[in-house]
């Protein structure tokens, strides 16, 4: 999926988390769940955010390609533990922020593997930058547009 999709989605679910009274809005919130939310794609130069960290998105992709351990459960669980200490807020926005991203490439054609390096592959049917994606992307803007509205 597209970055635009991805922080479409995740700031979906950080505006639920607001509007449900499980956090309050803040900064470090949204700002947490949307880069968190991009940061999966470090592992393929041609992304939005591995265009901006190269030649680390180079080296990265190299080493454990693409869609492999940045797009696997273990790296949200890892993030929420190392975040715990210095902030709940920022635990939970950023591991759910990086979550959000491995969600919705469970859509993607491409797929994932949510248990690399166990070899289970889970995908959908939905081709990046097609007219499902576009579709997608529209929608959840008009869900965030509402919740927007609602917590004003």
């Amino acid at each position: 999926m597209q970055f635009k999709t991805h922080l479409a989605f995740s700031l979906l679910l950080a505006l639920l988390l607001v509007y449900l009274g499980l956090a309050k809005p803040s900064v470090i919130l949204f700002a947490s769940f949307l880069f968190f939310s991009l940061l999966p794609d470090i592992d393929t130069p041609e992304s939005f955010v591995g265009r901006m960290i190269q030649p680390f998105s180079n080296i990265i992709k190299a080493a454990v390609g693409h869609r492999t351990i940045f797009h696997s459960i273990w790296l949200p669980a890892i993030i929420y533990i190392v975040c715990l200490p210095f902030s709940r807020t920022l635990a939970i926005a950023a591991s759910v922020g990086y979550l959000s991203h491995i969600i919705i490439d469970m859509g993607n054609e491409k797929g994932i593997k949510p248990l690399w390096p166990i070899n289970i592959h889970i995908n959908g049917p939905f081709r990046t930058g097609g007219f499902f994606e576009i579709l997608i992307f529209v929608i959840l803007l008009g869900i965030d547009f509402f919740f927007l509205l609602k917590l004003l």
